[in-house]
């Protein structure tokens, strides 16, 4: 039987899904001067388009679509009407739902799997008992993933004083351990699998895994 719920499996996984995360009046950051116009949401891939649907809120009073000019939700930028141009010490905010991944990026991690496990891309012809060791390492990849992607943004995409202070943990290093160990769970479901099946353990078509390095 072909693994045809892969990708859908993998996205509950990591729960995913386009209404799985949701971001109440988080801060947004931009220059806040009486003329700057562009702001940006600290998060990615956003699936919720603020030129459709009302999500930008500045001192509380949430704007209309048609005020936002423009918005990219995958780099998170938007820029607001010419008469919308918030004062020193206005607050911006915005409500949206977010994704993580592309399709494609879970395609990815998914052949990933299927190369570690069977030395193959073809992970549809996963046998049905190791396609939960193969969900737990595409899940690793894409922890991996994501820690490498909070550890360049941290360094590079955004200035320290841009990053919204709400959050103290360190992401870079809450997803390295995520991803070490949906890794080991990967590791623990395949031997299990085998020793049930009464066979010698598989040799593992390894993938380099990296290591992510955090950030202070």
């Amino acid at each position: 039987m072909s693994w045809t719920t892969a990708k859908q499996d993998l996205i509950i996984r990591l729960s995913d899904g386009p209404t799985d995360k949701y971001n109440y009046r988080k801060r947004c950051f931009g220059e806040i001067n009486g003329s700057n116009r562009t702001f940006k949401t600290f998060d990615y891939r956003r699936i919720t388009n603020f030129t459709l649907i009302s999500g930008v809120y500045i001192d509380g009073s949430v704007l209309a679509p048609n005020l936002i000019l423009s918005d990219n939700v995958l780099t998170g930028e938007f820029v607001v009407d010419p008469s919308i141009t918030p004062q020193d010490g206005s607050i911006v905010e915005a409500n949206y739902y977010i994704q993580w991944f592309l399709d494609a990026e879970l395609e990815d991690f998914l052949v990933q799997g299927s190369r570690w496990l069977l030395s193959s891309d073809q992970y549809i012809n996963i046998p049905l008992g190791l396609t939960p060791a193969t969900l737990e390492f595409a899940a690793g990849r894409a922890y991996s993933k994501m820690a490498e992607r909070w550890r360049m943004s941290t360094s590079s995409t955004f200035k320290v004083e841009d990053s919204p202070k709400d959050n103290p943990d360190n992401p870079t290093k809450n997803f390295s351990d995520l991803a070490n160990a949906a890794y080991k769970q990967a590791d623990e479901l395949i031997k299990m699998f085998y020793t049930r099946q009464r066979q010698n353990l598989q040799p593992l078509f390894g993938v380099v895994r990296g290591n992510i390095r955090s950030m202070p």
